[in-house]
């Protein structure tokens, strides 16, 4: 009986990526290859599937939406409703600024010339 190392290979969108090193998880490998595929970063790893002398991980992107996740306000109809009524009350005690420091006009450059050399 013949004892024979698998090599590692990962397919992704149809493209075969080379194992850049043995050692590492097959997670460690999957970040290594996010630097040129950003997609991968979320991507999901299946399980290794045996072929001939070689060892095939598929990946796939992780399916869903960006984001945060939207929740209705139906579900929480009293808890939205209560802070409208808190914005629409501090919309309506909030006073313009009285002590606004307006910027003033700002000084020109010295040209570059006009700056003595040492």
């Amino acid at each position: 009986m013949e004892i024979q190392k698998l090599t590692r290979i990962f397919e992704y969108g149809g493209m075969a990526l080379i194992d850049p090193d043995p050692a590492m998880s097959a997670l460690e490998v999957v970040g290594v290859y996010a630097a040129a595929y950003p997609e991968l970063v979320n991507a999901d790893i299946g399980t290794p599937e045996p072929r001939g002398a070689q060892l095939i991980y598929k990946i796939t992107r992780a399916a869903g939406r960006k984001g945060a996740q939207v929740i209705p306000s139906s579900r929480f109809p009293e808890r939205t409703w209560r802070l409208r009524q808190a914005l629409i009350r501090f919309a309506k005690e909030a006073t313009p600024f009285t002590n606004a420091v307006v910027p003033t006009k700002q000084e020109e450059p010295a040209p570059i010339a006009a700056i003595p050399m040492m």
